[in-house]
């Protein structure tokens, strides 16, 4: 689990968790701090209608509140996409004794928001799987007035997501960095269409190369030897 908290504290998921169990202390102690005032003034319990009904109507906010904060405490943000499909033990697996390491450019220059592994790759505290991932790309909104910096990745199911990296691309250097750690571009794939064509292109392929019924049970496969699989049955129809 340690790569994977380390990664929700970079990514600022972990402050959002915090937050969120602060917010539910704070209903609980509204509650205990209700329910002692009106102990104070109503000793024998008999409570008036109204303040009755408001902390019915609190306690079961709490407790709704309390299962949404566990179900979402449970999912890592950190893992773009995946996190839908695979459970918290799955990807506490697949992180398992991952060693991320710095990445440098051609000119040695070190690229400090970026970590590779053997089988991942993190950036500002996301993580893509680099057998799951079919190809990356870097994107700058010119319009926002920092140059705000995406980086978008389609996976190898044809499913995709697109994550403010907050920072601004030097221009070129999201090649260099890609080239660095080894992914590939769209510049790839090209010949299987765009966006959506792309997309059916690769959910194609992989529908015929994977015959299980859940995604979920792709976790406990080889998945270097599953892309190699996808990579191989690639082609143009």
């Amino acid at each position: 689990m340690r790569n994977l908290f380390k990664a929700e504290f970079k990514s600022g998921g972990m402050f959002w968790k915090i937050v969120m169990l602060l917010i539910w202390l704070l209903l609980l102690w509204n509650i205990i701090h209700q329910l002692s005032g009106l102990n104070r003034l109503f000793p024998d319990g008999n409570y008036p209608k109204d303040d009755k009904n408001r902390l019915i109507i609190l306690v079961v906010f709490q407790v709704a509140y309390l299962i949404f904060m566990v179900w979402r405490g449970l999912r890592f943000s950190c893992v773009p996409y995946w996190n839908k499909i695979f459970s918290t033990v799955q990807l506490a697996e697949l992180l398992k004794d991952e060693e991320f390491l710095p990445v440098y450019g051609l000119d040695s220059k070190k690229f400090s928001y970026i970590q590779v592994s053997d089988n991942w790759i993190m950036i500002k505290g996301r993580l893509f799987s680099k057998h799951l991932t079919a190809f990356m790309e870097g994107q700058t909104n010119i319009y926002h007035p920092q140059g705000v910096s995406y980086v978008k990745a389609v996976m190898i199911d044809g499913g995709s997501c697109k994550k403010n990296m907050g920072f601004v691309w030097v221009p070129n250097e999201q090649n260099a960095v890609f080239k660095a750690i080894g992914v590939k571009s769209l510049h790839e794939y090209k010949k299987f269409g765009y966006d959506n064509e792309l997309a059916r292109a690769f959910a194609k392929n992989f529908n015929k190369v994977y015959s299980k019924n859940s995604k979920k049970e792709l976790a406990s496969e080889n998945l270097k030897e599953f892309r190699h699989l996808w990579d191989s049955q690639l082609i143009v129809d």
